[in-house]
C-alpha cells in the first residue's frame, strides 16, 4: 500500500493510529509526541499547551468531500430551516448526497485528495520545524497537566469520601476575626494586604491566641482523619489512605496464627 493510500485511510478513520507510527517509508518520519503526527489527534488542551509555549500549531487537516458537501448545504438547509433538527438536516444532506452522479464524486474525491498531498507535505514540513527541545518542553507541559488534573480528580473523590477538612492557619484565623471585627469590605488583595501587614507586626503574645486555636483544631483534625482512614480501609479504599497510616495500623495489627 501506498505512502498517501496509508495516510489517506487513517485520517478518514481507516485503520489504527498505530499504523502511523509503523510506516517504514522513509518519507514520514515519527515524531516523540503524537502532536506532530497528525491534526486528527490534536487535542483542545494539546493546543492550548503549543500556544503557551509560543510554538505554532500544526497545519489542519482538510475535510473529505462529504463533510464539504454537508458544510455547503448548512445555509441551504439547516440554519434557514428555523427548529430543524441536526438529525434531520443530516438526513436530508445524505439523500442528496446518494443522488450525486459517481463521475462528479470521483471529481471531488480528487480534489480532496489533491488538498490532503498538501496537507502531508506542509505536515511534514511542520514536523521539521520543530526542535528537540521544543518536543521535550510539550511532553513537560503535558505531564504537568496530567498531574493537574489527577489531583482534581482526586480531590473531588475524596470530598465525595467525606474526608475531614484540614483546618485554617493560625493567620487564617486571624483573618478571619479581624475582618468580623472591622466589618472590612472592597477590593480583596488590598484587604489581604493590609491584614497581612497588621499581622506582621503583632507581638508573640497577640498570635498566641490564633496559634493555639490552630494548634488544637489541628489535634482534632488529625484524629477525625485517623478515624475517617480506619473507616476507609474497612470500606477497601486504601488508595485514599495516607502510607504512615496504613503503617503504623499494619504494625498494631494482631500477627496470625500459624
Amino acid at each position: 500500500m501506498s505512502l498517501f493510500r496509508r495516510i489517506f485511510l487513517i485520517n478518514n478513520g481507516v485503520g489504527s493510529y498505530n499504523n502511523l507510527w509503523q510506516m517504514p517509508v522513509c518519507a514520514l518520519q515519527p515524531s516523540s509526541s503524537n502532536i506532530y503526527i497528525s491534526q486528527r489527534f490534536i487535542t483542545i488542551k494539546d493546543k492550548k499547551i503549543l500556544k503557551k509555549l509560543g510554538i505554532p500549531i500544526p497545519p489542519k487537516k482538510p475535510a473529505n468531500s462529504y463533510l464539504l458537501f454537508i458544510q455547503d448545504h448548512k445555509d441551504k438547509y439547516y440554519k434557514s430551516s428555523e427548529g430543524m433538527k441536526y438529525t434531520d438536516f443530516v438526513k436530508k444532506v445524505a439523500q442528496e448526497w446518494a443522488q450525486i452522479d459517481e463521475a462528479e464524486k470521483k471529481n471531488m474525491q480528487k480534489e480532496y485528495e489533491k488538498r490532503m498531498n498538501d496537507y502531508i507535505n506542509e505536515l511534514l514540513e511542520y514536523d521539521k520545524s520543530i526542535t528537540e527541545e521544543q518536543r521535550n518542553l510539550v511532553e513537560k507541559e503535558k505531564k504537568k497537566a496530567e498531574q493537574r488534573h489527577n489531583q482534581i480528580v482526586l480531590k473531588k473523590k475524596l470530598e465525595e469520601l467525606g474526608r475531614p477538612k484540614k483546618p485554617i492557619s493560625a493567620f487564617g484565623l486571624y483573618i478571619m476575626d479581624h475582618m468580623k471585627k472591622e466589618n472590612i469590605s472592597g477590593n480583596l488583595k488590598k484587604v489581604m494586604l493590609e491584614v497581612g501587614n497588621k499581622w506582621k507586626i503583632l507581638s508573640t503574645d497577640e498570635k498566641k491566641m490564633y496559634t493555639d486555636k490552630y494548634k488544637k483544631l489541628w489535634n482534632e483534625y488529625q484524629h477525625t482523619l485517623l478515624e475517617w482512614e480506619k473507616q476507609m480501609i474497612k470500606l477497601g479504599y486504601t488508595d485514599y489512605i495516607r502510607n504512615k497510616t496504613l503503617e503504623q495500623l499494619i504494625d498494631k495489627s494482631p500477627p496470625k496464627n500459624t
